[in-house]
């Protein structure tokens, strides 16, 4: 919807053969993502955040403002030190707010107006971040820099805290600023850097993976795929599949496809094929699921699966066995 009133805004004209395309297709498909798109999105809404959680749960709060410690996919991360970093992000925030009620007397920052123009720029920045939660689900991809903003507040309450146990100690300002600076790179940075290498490590794995599932051939078996369809292929030629970056970048070929597609029946797909001049369709191995066990767009139910297989011959199989490529 968000993209359609950008497009009316900025006078955006659909070329002639996708009015085409719509007047002829544009009803059985709005059916299809009627009844489908709620199943096939179960996967991405189950990380979507709202624009309300983060002012409404302490879990909404965390998962939206955090550092995402918790959440490397390596799964290295203890959950205490992921708490223990929550912790110190909510007590630096609160004592900012009671900072400006009491008249910069707890924290006496040096410049006091600069928390207040820091207040103002922070309220309008997540005004405008929550509201895109409307349309984005995966938060920690698209709003990371909400956390690495927040990451202030975790410093201001690894500061405080030194500052009250030296100034107990009566030790210099000079010192405090010195102690707090060092602990508070040890803090934030070691376990960024502790976790980035784990990451990284444990992800190593994902080239045996296509489009982040297990697979035999992996990323070898998209290359060669890629391979064969670049000298079997014209620069213009159209090859379908689903989420298809890899393959558009190894074939250095257009590569498109819908979940609309799979809920077709034989006749409509040979049908939309053709109107759609596409030459090739694709299908990984790793990709095709039970059709009830469908539930995220990516992956190709083994109905449609069998459809392809029925209507079109197969032309190529990866060494592996594990990407098949169906002449249109």
């Amino acid at each position: 919807m968000i993209n359609q009133i950008g497009q009316k805004i900025t006078g955006y004209r659909q070329p002639a053969e996708n009015i085409e395309f719509n007047e002829k297709w544009g009803q059985r498909l709005k059916e299809i993502q009627k009844e489908y798109y709620g199943t096939g999105v179960t996967m991405a809404e189950a990380r979507h955040i709202w624009p309300l959680d983060p002012l409404t749960s302490w879990n909404g709060f965390i998962k939206t403002n955090g550092l995402y410690l918790e959440n490397f996919w390596g799964g290295v991360t203890s959950k205490g030190l992921a708490n223990f970093m929550n912790f110190l992000m909510l007590f630096g925030l609160i004592l900012f707010v009671l900072n400006i009620i009491f008249k910069n007397k707890i924290l006496k920052f040096k410049d006091k107006d600069l928390q207040v123009y820091f207040l103002i720029f922070l309220l309008i920045f997540l005004a405008i971040n929550y509201i895109l939660f409307l349309r984005t689900t995966d938060q920690m991809r698209y709003h990371l820099f909400i956390p690495i903003i927040f990451s202030v507040f975790s410093a201001t309450g690894i500061y405080f805290l030194i500052s009250i146990f030296i100034l107990r100690n009566n030790f210099s300002i000079y010192y405090i600023r010195i102690i707090s600076i060092f602990l508070i790179l040890v803090i934030l940075l070691t376990p960024l850097i502790i976790l980035t290498y784990k990451d990284t490590t444990f992800n190593k794995r994902q080239n045996k993976s296509q489009i982040y599932r297990a697979s035999i051939g992996g990323i070898a078996s998209i290359q060669e795929a890629g391979k064969w369809l670049n000298s079997h292929t014209n620069e213009n030629d159209l090859i379908w599949q689903t989420c298809s970056n890899e393959l558009a970048y190894y074939s250095e070929r257009k590569v498109a496809g819908n979940f609309w597609f799979y809920f077709l029946n034989e006749f409509e797909l040979k049908e939309i094929f053709k109107d759609q001049n596409v030459k090739y369709i694709v299908l990984f191995d790793s990709q095709i699921v039970p059709d009830e066990k469908w539930i995220n767009l990516c992956w190709v139910p083994e109905s449609f699966a069998e459809k392809i297989r029925k209507i079109y011959p197969e032309v190529y199989r990866t060494s592996f066995g594990d990407i098949k490529i169906y002449r249109v």
